[in-house]
């Protein structure tokens, strides 16, 4: 177990250092909008994230039916914007 926690903490530091992601104010979690999509200095716009990496920014992220909106609601985009208009 301890080696996935490692293997989590680098990548997540390698996407703060390389500019993938910043983090939030709180230093919580990771900055992001209300599509859930990461906020990249750099301007990146691939990646998301649900739940708690997103306290800082969206307070009530770590119960169980905030999770399960936030999975409803990216999916939901995510489909819809995978779909040829």
């Amino acid at each position: 177990m301890m080696a996935d926690v490692a293997s989590i903490t680098s990548r997540m530091t390698q996407s703060v250092t390389t500019g993938l992601a910043a983090t939030d104010d709180l230093g919580k979690g990771w900055r992001v909008d209300s599509s859930l999509q990461l906020r990249s200095p750099v301007g990146a716009r691939a990646l998301y994230a649900i739940g708690p990496m997103c306290c800082g920014e969206l307070f009530e992220s770590s119960a169980i039916p905030e999770i399960r909106r936030h999975a409803r609601d990216l999916s939901r985009r995510l489909t819809r914007d995978a779909v040829p208009s």
